[in-house]
C-alpha cells in the first residue's frame, strides 16, 4: 500500500506491521546515540555494537556538563543537542566525548566540522529563539568570525560579538559565559548531574526540568526552592486540594461542613453555592454562617448523621459500659507493659556505629579505643625525626692514656734491646695506640650507626599508641645495640683470629727472637732463631707458635746482657702493673688486661718515675664508673662498645605530629541513644494505639460473648462454628467500609467500599514489603572473647577472615619464646682432627723443604690448628648471633595470621643467616686481600730471612710456589709431596709424605682454603700418613685409633673455603611455633559479623509501621478522594480560584487546628528526614579483586581513604625493585687485571728501584682487591635486598610506594658503604696498631748488633717518612717522582690519587696499557680526588633503579579494596523511619495542637473578660 500512495483514494489505510512501533523507536534511540556520526549511512549491527562499546564507556564516565551561566552562578540555559554555538553549528557537531577528563582547565569542546576553526563551544544568546540574533554592533552573526574574540568583518569598531538583549534572570547576555565542568566540579557547586545517559550531546541536560529557563527551575541550577514566608501562609478555602483535605480531616470543621450537600439542596445547588463561597473568599468577602447547627439531628438528607445512638436496654447498656471499662483496663495495662518492655530491651541491646574523625588532635586520639584505624599521611617516618640516643663512653676514651702525649712518652723507638719483652717500656706504646684505636673506632661506629639509625625507616601505616610505639622503638634499639656490638666484637675476634693463623709477625718481636751465630767452616745465611716463652698466672710456659693469647704480668724489668751468653740474665721485676698484661700481640694482651693501674694516681705515678719526670698525667676516677669495675678487662669493656650508658628518649609528640593521621575511624559499641529510643517510643505510641484499640476490644467481646454463649445456648459442633464463623467473616469484609460517610446512595456506598478494600490492599503490600526488607537486610554486630584457644582462634579467622581482630595483651615477646635454630656442623669440626690427641700426634712432625737455598715451612699442626680455629670461631659467631637475635623482641599489637607470621619469621631467618654468612665471608676476604697488598711478614711462608755476610745486615726474601711468587700472589701453594722431617730415628730412611689435595703456601690460611679434607676421609691415605709419623719414632705409640670423617663424595672433593664459606654449616634446623607466639601473645579476640536484625528491633519497627502506614495511607486516600471530588466541581478558572482561597481560608477554631495539625505535622516530617537522610553517615564500599585500572581510578577519587588488601603478603623485592650499580671506569680497566700486575712486576722501571717498583705492586693488588670487594660487596648486598621477602598486608599507593622504594635505596646505600667502611677501619687500626710487620721493610726493618765476636741480635727499628715515625702513625708518607711511598701500602694508598692513571707517561710510557680518559665517561669524582674518597663511594658513580609499581601490583594480587563515604543515609531505612514515626506524630501533634488551641482561647477569653470589667 505504501509503494501506491500517490494513488491512494480517501479513506484508504496504510497497513504497517505489527512490530513497526517498535522499530521506529529503535530508529530514534539510534539516532540519538550516533547522531551524525554515521556519515548519513546507517551502521551495520556489528558497527552499531562496536560504537556503543567505544563511545558510551565515555559517554557514562567522562561526560561533560555544560551550561549558559550568569555571573550569579544561575544555570540560566542547560545547553542540548541543538543549542547552536558562535561558529554557526549545533553543539551536537561538536566534540563532546572524551576517552579521558583533560586536566587543563577549561575544557575545550572544538567544533567537528571541516573547515571550522571553532576552538571551543561558544552559545549563542538568543531572545527570540528563532533566527541567529544581530551583534550590538547591528551586523548578523554570519559576519562576525568563528574563532574568539568573534571580531566583526564588517570594518567597523566591535571588538567581538555580543548580543544585545538581557537574560529572564535579570542580568545581560554579554554578562554570561559558558561553562564546561566535570560531574564532580558540577556536583561541588550543588547544581544536578541526572543520571548517566548513552545520547550523544547531552550537555547540561538531565531531566524535562533541563529544557526550561533557569528562573523556572526549583532545582540548584535554577531559582531554587521557595522561601519559607511563602510556605507557611496560613490554608484558606482557596489553596490546593490536598491542603483543603488535610484542613478537613475534622468533621465539624466549617470548610468540612461546607464541602457536604445540605438536605435537599440539588446537585445544581451545591455546585452554586461552592461556587459563591469561593468568590466571596476572593473578594475577602466572608462567606455567611452556616444555617445549620453542628449539633442539630438530621433525619434525611446528611452526610454525617449526629443523631443519638438507637436506644437500648438497661442491661444491654450495663453490659456494654462493662465490656468498655475491662477493655479499657487491659488496653492501658497491656499498652504500658508491651511499651516498656520493648523500649528497656533496646536500651539494653548493643549497637555498633562507625565513627570517623577528620583530622584528629593528640589528645583525641589517645580517647579512641585501641583498635581504631587512623593511617597515617606518611607511610614511612625516619627515626631520627622523634627519637633521640645520647651515649657516653668509657672514661678511658676521654682520658691521657689514649693521648698521643702519653703514646708518645711510651714509645721508645729503635732502643728495644734493653727492656724485657712484658715491659712497659717495650710493649706499653703499641698496647695503647690499641687501646686508643679501639676507642676511636668505637666513637666512630657507634656515631655512624647512630646516623644510620636516624636514617633508616620507621614503617607505620597506621599510627601507634604511646606505649605500643615505646615496645617498638626500645626493640629497635635494643636490637641495634645489640647488633652493633655482636659486629665489632665478632669482626675483632676473626681479625685476631686471622693473625694468629698467618703468624703475623709484630715489630716488637714479642713472638720470636732473631740471632746469628757465626760458624767458623760453614758460610750459611740462615738465621736462627728463639721462641718467645710466656709465663701464664699458673706458672705455664706459652709459645706464640701454638697461640697468640700467651700473656703474662707486665710491668718495669731490668735486665742484664752477657757478653758471652745468648740468653738474657739477670731479670729483675723493678715493677708489677697490676691488670695490665704483655702477650705475643698488643691486641691479644691488651684484650686480656684490666686498667687497675691506672684508675690509682700512687701506680701511676710509680710508672712515670720509672719513664720520665717531665709530663704529668690523671689518674681515672673510679667514682665516675656506672657500667664497669676498675677490674673489668678490656674485652669486656670493648664487647660494649666501649660505652657506659646509652640513654634514649622517644618524643611521642614529634612521632604524631610526623605521622599526622588525616582521620580516624572505629567501631563504637554501646547502648541506645535517648534520640534512638525517643523515636521508638513515638513510633510504638502510633502503632500500639492501632493495634492494641483493634485488638483488645475485640478479645475482650469475643471472650465475654463466648461466656454468655456458653451459658444461655448449647453447646454446637465445630464444623457450624466454622461455617458461622466463616459467613459472618465474609459479611464483615464485604460491609466493611472505613470511608463511610452515612451517605443513602447505594452507588457512592459501594464506591467507599472498593477504595477500603483498595486501603486494605494497599496496607497489606506496603506492611509486608517493609517487614520482608526489615526481616532481609542485615547489621553487623560484635563479639569479644577473653583469651580464646588456639583452635577456637582458628576457627574464628576461617569463619570471619578479616573481621576477626585479635590485640595481644602482651605486645611483645623475644623470639627466643617461639623460635628455636640449630646449625648441624660440617664433621670436621667434630672429628678427631681436631682433638688434643690428634694435636699432640701432629706436634711430633715439622718439616722444611730447600728449594732455591730458601727454607719452606710444612707444620700440619699449624694447618689443622687453622682449622680447628675457624670450627670454633664459625661456632662462636653463629651462637653470638644466634643468642643475639634470638634476645631480639617481636613487637605486634595484634595476632598475626599463622601463614604471615611463618612467611615473616622465615625471610628475617634467612635474612639473618645470609647476613652473619656475608659478613664473616666478606671480613675474611677483606684480610686476605689487606694482608697480601700491605705485604706482611708470614715467617718461612712468604718470606725467609738472609743475611750478608759481610755486613751482617738482614734483608728478606720472597718465596716462590711452584713459580708463583709470594710478592705477586697470596694464593700461591703447593702440595705437602716429598717432605722430609727435620730430624730421623737413628738408622732410618722413610719415603716422603704425600698428602692429596693437602697444601702449603704464602699464608697458611691460603693454602688451608684451597685444600680439601680428601685424604682424611680415605682409611688408606690416612694409615699411611700415620705410620710414616709413626716409622719416624720408633718408640712413640700412637694415642687412638683415629676415626676417618664419613663424608660423600662430593664432600670430599669441596675445599675448605667451601667448608668455611658456610660457616661449616651443613644444614640448619628451625622450629617455628606460632602456639608458643600465640601463647605470650595472649589475645582477646573481637570479630564482627553479619546477622539478620534482631528480633526486638524488627518488632519495634513493625509495630510503628503499622501504625504509620494505616494513618498515612488513610490520610493519603481521604486527600485522594476529596481533590477528586473537587476537581469534578471545577468548571472554570474562577472556580479554580474559589477552590484555592477556601483551602486557605480560616473560619473556626477547629480548621485553624486542623490546618496547624497539618503544618506541625509536615514540618516535623521534614525536619526528620533531613535530619535522618541528609546527616553524614559513612559508609563502607568494597570491590573484589579490581584490576590495576579500577585501582588507579579509585586512588584518584579517595586518595586517603582507600585500603587494598593482598593475598599475597610476601613479596620478594626482585619482583618489583632492582638496583644496578654503575663503578668508577678505573674497576672496568686493565688496571686492575693479573695482566698488569704481571707487567708492574716484571717490568724494570729504570726510574725506581726494584724494591721500590715492588711496594708500588702492592699499592696497584689493593686497588685491584679493592675494586673486586666493592664489586662484590654491592652485588652481595643487593643479591640479599632482592631475595629479601616485602611482607605486604596492605596495597601501598603509587605515590607512597615510590617514596618508599627512595627510602628503601637511600637506606640501602647508607647501610652498605657503612659496613665497608667499618671493616677497613677496623682493618687498618688492627694492622698498624699492632706493628705487623712488612716484606719490604716499609714500616719497620731489622738491625744487627753484635754481642759478641760472633753472634749478632737483630732488633727492629720504626722507619720514618718527613719526620713522621712508623711506629707512632701509620699514616706517614713521601713522594717521589709522582710516586706515594709511605709505612703501609694501604695507607699510602687511600692518601693517593688516580691523577697518574689519566696520564699515559706516567702510567705506562710504554703504552702496553692504555691510560683512563677522563672526558669518556661522566664521573662524580675529581682527578686530584683521593682513594679513600673514591672508596668511601665504593667506586660508584651511580645507581641505575628500575621500579615497577605494575609488578608489585601484580605480585600483591589484591584480594579486595574498600573505601568508606561520608554520604547521606540510606533512603529506605529513612522512609519506613518517617512510616513508623507518622502515626506516632499524628497523635502527638493532635493534643499538642489541641492544646496550644484551648491555651489560646483561654488567653482570649481572659483578654475579653478583662476588657468587659
Amino acid at each position: 500500500m505504501a509503494g501506491n500512495s500517490r494513488g491512494r483514494a480517501p479513506g484508504d489505510y496504510i497497513s504497517v506491521p505489527p512490530n513497526a512501533a517498535a522499530h521506529v523507536d529503535a530508529y530514534f534511540e539510534y539516532r540519538a546515540i550516533v547522531g551524525d556520526d554515521d556519515g548519513g549511512k546507517l551502521f551495520t549491527p556489528e558497527e552499531y555494537e562496536a560504537y556503543k562499546r567505544r563511545v558510551l564507556p565515555m559517554r557514562l564516565h567522562n561526560r561533560v556538563f555544560v551550561a549558559w551561566v550568569n555571573p550569579q552562578g544561575m544555570d540560566c540555559i542547560l545547553i542540548g543537542p541543538q543549542h547552536k554555538c558562535l561558529c554557526r553549528h549545533k553543539f551536537s557537531e561538536h566534540k563532546t566525548d572524551f576517552p579521558e577528563i583533560p586536566h587543563e582547565r577549561p575544557i575545550l569542546i572544538s567544533c567537528r566540522q571541516p573547515g571550522c576553526r571553532c576552538v571551543s563551544f561558544e552559545y549563542v544568546a538568543n531572545a527570540s529563539g528563532t533566527s541567529d540574533p544581530n551583534c550590538r554592533c547591528k551586523h548578523s552573526l554570519d559576519t562576525h568570525g568563528t574563532r574568539p574574540p568573534y571580531k566583526c568583518q564588517k570594518n567597523c569598531n566591535c571588538t567581538g560579538f555580543s548580543a544585545p538583549f538581557t537574560c529572564t534572570c535579570g542580568e545581560s547576555a554579554n554578562k554570561h559565559i559558558t561553562l564546561v565542568e566535570t560531574k564532580e566540579e558540577r556536583e561541588r557547586r550543588g547544581h544536578p548531574t541526572g543520571y548517566a545517559t548513552p545520547y550523544k550531546a547531552m550537555g547540561g541536560l538531565t531531566g524535562f526540568s533541563s529544557l526550561a529557563e533557569g528562573y523556572l527551575r526549583l532545582d540548584p541550577s535554577g531559582r531554587g526552592r521557595p522561601d519559607d514566608d511563602f510556605l507557611n501562609q496560613p490554608i484558606t478555602a482557596m489553596d490546593h486540594p490536598i491542603l483543603r483535605a488535610h484542613a478537613s480531616m475534622d468533621p465539624n470543621s466549617a470548610e468540612a461542613q461546607s464541602q457536604l450537600r445540605r438536605p435537599g439542596e440539588s446537585e445544581l445547588d451545591y455546585y452554586e453555592r461552592r461556587y459563591q463561597e469561593r468568590q466571596r473568599l476572593s473578594r475577602g468577602i466572608r462567606p455567611a454562617p452556616n444555617p445549620y447547627d453542628t449539633n442539630a439531628q438530621l433525619k434525611t438528607g446528611v452526610r454525617y448523621d449526629r443523631s443519638p445512638p438507637r436506644r437500648i436496654t438497661g442491661n444491654d447498656n450495663e453490659y456494654q459500659n462493662r465490656s468498655n471499662i475491662v477493655a479499657t483496663r487491659i488496653y492501658i495495662i497491656t499498652f504500658l507493659f508491651v511499651l516498656i518492655s520493648i523500649i528497656v530491651t533496646l536500651w539494653l541491646t548493643v549497637e555498633i556505629n562507625s565513627i570517623t574523625i577528620n583530622n584528629p588532635t593528640q589528645e583525641q586520639f589517645h580517647t579512641f579505643p585501641h583498635d581504631s584505624q587512623c593511617p597515617c599521611s606518611q607511610l614511612s617516618l625516619s627515626y631520627g625525626t622523634f627519637v633521640t640516643l645520647n651515649e657516653k663512653f668509657h672514661q678511658v676514651c676521654s682520658s691521657d692514656f689514649v693521648s698521643d702525649r702519653w703514646i708518645q712518652m711510651l714509645f721508645t723507638g729503635s732502643n728495644t734491646s734493653n727492656f724485657y719483652q712484658s715491659d712497659i717500656r717495650l710493649m706499653g706504646s703499641s698496647s695503647f695506640q690499641v687501646l686508643a684505636s679501639l676507642c676511636h673506632l668505637a666513637k666512630k661506629r657507634v656515631q655512624a650507626d647512630l646516623n644510620s639509625l636516624y636514617a633508616s625507616q620507621f614503617i607505620s601505616t597506621n599510627i601507634l599508641y604511646d606505649n605500643l610505639l615505646q615496645l617498638t622503638v626500645e626493640a629497635s634499639i635494643l636490637e641495634f645495640k645489640l647488633t652493633m656490638s655482636f659486629l665489632f666484637q665478632s669482626q675483632l675476634h676473626l681479625i685476631n683470629q686471622m693473625m694468629f693463623a698467618n703468624q703475623l709477625m709484630p715489630a716488637r718481636e714479642t713472638t720470636f727472637h732473631l740471632y746469628f751465630y757465626d760458624q767458623l767452616y760453614a758460610e750459611s745465611t740462615t738465621l736462627s732463631i728463639i721462641e718467645r716463652v710466656f709465663l701464664g698466672a699458673n706458672n705455664s710456659y706459652c709459645l706464640c707458635s701454638g697461640n697468640y693469647s700467651c700473656s703474662e704480668q707486665s710491668g718495669i724489668y731490668s735486665i742484664n746482657i752477657t757478653n758471652n751468653s745468648l740468653t738474657k740474665s739477670s731479670i729483675v721485676s723493678l715493677m708489677t702493673i697490676p691488670g695490665f698484661l704483655a702477650g705475643c700481640t698488643s691486641i691479644h694482651s691488651l684484650m686480656q688486661s684490666t686498667l687497675e693501674c691506672f684508675y690509682d694516681q700512687l701506680c701511676l705515678n710509680t710508672i712515670l718515675s720509672y719513664i720520665t719526670n717531665e709530663d704529668n698525667f690523671t689518674a681515672m676516677s673510679e667514682f665516675e664508673l656506672t657500667h664497669f669495675q676498675t677490674n673489668s678487662t678490656i674485652q669486656t669493656i670493648v664487647d660494649q662498645m666501649m660505652l657506659e650508658d646509652l640513654t634514649y628518649n622517644i618524643s611521642y609528640e614529634k612521632y604524631f605530629a610526623q605521622c599526622k593521621p588525616l582521620t580516624c575511624t572505629y567501631m563504637n559499641m554501646k547502648r541506645r541513644d535517648f534520640v534512638y529510643i525517643l523515636t521508638k517510643i513515638i513510633g510504638l505510641l502510633g502503632g500500639l494505639t492501632i493495634v492494641l484499640g483493634l485488638l483488645i476490644p475485640l478479645i475482650v467481646r469475643y471472650i465475654r460473648n463466648r461466656r454468655l454463649q456458653n451459658e444461655s445456648t448449647r453447646k454446637t459442633s465445630l464444623r457450624i462454628k466454622f461455617i458461622e464463623y466463616k459467613s459472618r467473616m465474609s459479611h464483615i469484609f464485604k460491609e466493611l467500609n472505613i470511608f463511610k460517610t452515612n451517605s443513602n446512595n447505594n452507588c457512592y456506598t459501594n464506591y467507599e467500599r472498593q477504595i477500603t478494600r483498595i486501603f486494605i490492599l494497599l496496607l497489606i503490600t506496603s506492611f509486608t514489603t517493609i517487614i520482608i526488607y526489615l526481616l532481609s537486610t542485615e547489621d553487623i554486630y560484635r563479639k569479644s572473647i577473653v583469651n580464646p584457644n588456639e583452635t577456637t582462634y582458628m576457627k574464628l579467622k576461617q569463619q570471619y577472615h578479616d573481621y576477626v581482630s585479635c590485640p595481644c595483651t602482651q605486645l611483645s615477646t623475644s623470639y627466643e619464646k617461639f623460635l628455636s635454630i640449630t646449625p648441624i656442623y660440617h664433621e670436621i669440626c667434630s672429628s678427631d682432627f681436631i682433638s688434643s690427641e690428634w694435636m699432640d700426634f701432629l706436634a711430633l712432625f715439622t718439616s722444611y723443604t730447600m728449594v732455591a737455598d730458601l727454607r719452606y715451612e710444612i707444620n700440619l699442626l699449624a694447618q689443622f690448628n687453622i682449622l680447628n680455629t675457624f670450627c670454633m670461631s664459625t661456632a662462636q659467631t653463629i651462637e653470638d648471633a644466634r643468642r643475639i637475635f634470638l634476645q631480639n623482641q617481636y613487637v605486634t599489637s595484634e595476632i598475626i595470621d599463622e601463614d604471615i607470621f611463618r612467611n615473616h619469621i622465615s625471610s628475617l631467618i634467612d635474612n639473618w643467616k645470609a647476613n652473619i654468612q656475608n659478613q664473616y665471608v666478606r671480613l675474611i676476604d677483606f684480610i686476605r686481600e689487606t694482608n697480601q697488598g700491605n705485604k706482611l711478614i708470614n715467617y718461612l711462608h712468604n718470606i725467609d730471612f738472609k743475611l750478608n755476610l759481610t755486613t751482617k745486615e738482614m734483608h728478606y726474601k720472597s718465596l716462590n710456589y711452584s713459580n708463583c711468587s709470594c710478592d705477586l700472589f697470596s694464593s700461591c701453594t703447593m702440595p705437602i709431596v716429598n717432605a722430609l722431617p727435620r730430624r730421623l730415628s737413628f738408622g732410618y730412611s722413610p719415603s716422603s709424605l704425600n698428602i692429596p689435595n693437602f697444601f702449603i703456601g704464602c699464608f697458611p690460611t691460603e693454602a688451608l682454603f684451597q685444600s680439601t679434607l680428601e685424604c682424611f676421609a680415605n682409611q688408606t691415605c690416612l694409615n699411611n700418613m700415620i705410620e710414616y709419623i709413626y716409622a719416624i719414632y720408633f718408640d712413640y705409640v700412637v694415642p687412638k685409633n683415629f676415626i676417618i670423617l664419613n663424608i660423600t663424595d662430593q664432600q670430599q672433593n669441596e675445599t675448605i673455603e667451601t667448608i668455611i664459606n658456610r660457616l661449616m654449616v651443613n644444614s640448619w634446623i628451625e622450629n617455628i611455633s606460632f602456639s608458643s607466639y600465640y601463647n605470650s601473645c595472649a589475645p582477646v579476640c573481637t570479630y564482627e559479623y553479619k546477622s539478620y536484625r534482631r528480633l526486638i528491633v524488627v518488632l519495634s519497627t513493625v509495630i510503628g509501621v503499622f501504625g504509620g502506614l494505616a494513618k498515612g495511607l488513610k490520610l493519603l486516600i481521604s486527600i485522594i478522594i476529596i481533590c477528586i471530588e473537587d476537581l469534578v466541581t471545577i468548571n472554570s478558572f474562577a472556580s479554580v480560584t474559589q477552590l484555592m482561597k477556601c483551602i486557605f481560608y480560616v473560619n473556626n477554631d477547629q480548621t485553624r487546628m486542623n490546618r496547624l495539625h497539618f503544618l506541625f505535622l509536615l514540618i516535623t516530617l521534614i525536619i526528620l528526614y533531613l535530619v535522618s537522610y541528609l546527616s553524614i553517615q559513612t559508609k563502607t564500599i568494597e570491590i573484589n579483586q579490581p584490576s590495576l585500572s579500577i585501582y588507579e581510578d579509585l586512588v584518584r577519587q579517595y586518595p586517603e581513604k582507600l585500603e587494598c588488601s593482598c593475598s599475597k603478603i610476601s613479596i620478594e623485592y626482585e619482583t618489583f625493585f632492582r638496583i644496578k650499580p654503575r663503578f668508577h671506569q678505573l674497576c672496568s680497566s686493565d688496571f686492575i687485571s693479573n695482566d698488569w700486575i704481571v707487567y708492574i712486576y716484571k717490568n724494570n722501571n729504570q726510574s725506581i728501584s726494584e724494591d721500590s717498583q715492588k711496594i708500588l705492586l702492592g699499592q696497584y693488588q689493593l686497588l685491584a682487591s679493592f675494586c673486586q670487594l666493592s664489586k662484590e660487596t654491592v652485588e652481595n648486598a643487593i643479591l640479599q635486598l632482592a631475595t629479601t621477602d616485602y611482607i605486604n598486608m596492605k596495597l601501598i599507593p603509587i605515590n607512597r610506594f615510590y617514596e618508599q622504594v627512595y627510602k628503601i635505596k637511600d637506606d640501602f646505600e647508607l647501610r652498605t658503604v657503612q659496613s665497608f667502611i667499618n671493616i677497613l677501619d677496623l682493618i687498618r687500626e688492627m694492622t698498624a696498631n699492632n706493628l705487623l710487620m712488612t716484606m719490604h721493610s716499609t714500616n719497620w726493618k731489622h738491625t744487627s748488633i753484635q754481642r759478641t765476636a760472633r753472634y749478632w741480635d737483630y732488633q727492629t727499628i720504626s722507619m720514618k717518612y718527613n719526620q713522621c715515625d712508623c711506629g707512632l702513625s701509620p699514616k706517614c708518607i713521601h713522594s717521589y717522582r709522582n710516586m706515594t711511598f709511605g709505612c703501609y701500602s694501604l695507607e699510602t694508598l687511600l692518601q693517593s690519587t688516580l691523577q697518574c692513571f689519566y696520564n699515559q707517561e706516567c702510567i705506562d710510557s710504554m703504552q702496553y696499557f692504555q691510560a683512563l680518559n677522563f672526558s669518556t665517561n661522566k664521573s662524580q669524582f675529581d682527578i686530584n680526588s683521593t682513594v679513600e674518597f673514591i672508596l668511601e663511594k665504593l667506586f660508584i658513580e651511580e645507581y641505575y633503579l628500575d621500579i615497577s609499581y605494575d609488578n608489585y601490583f601484580n605480585q600483591c594480587a589484591v584480594s579486595s579494596c574498600s573505601y568508606s563515604l561520608c554520604g547521606n543515609g540510606n533512603p529506605i531505612d529513612t522512609a519506613v523511619m518517617l512510616i513508623e514515626l507518622f502515626g506516632g506524630l499524628s497523635i502527638i501533634s493532635h493534643w499538642l495542637i489541641i492544646g496550644i488551641v484551648r491555651f489560646h482561647q483561654y488567653l482570649k477569653q481572659r483578654q475579653i473578660k478583662l476588657e468587659m470589667s
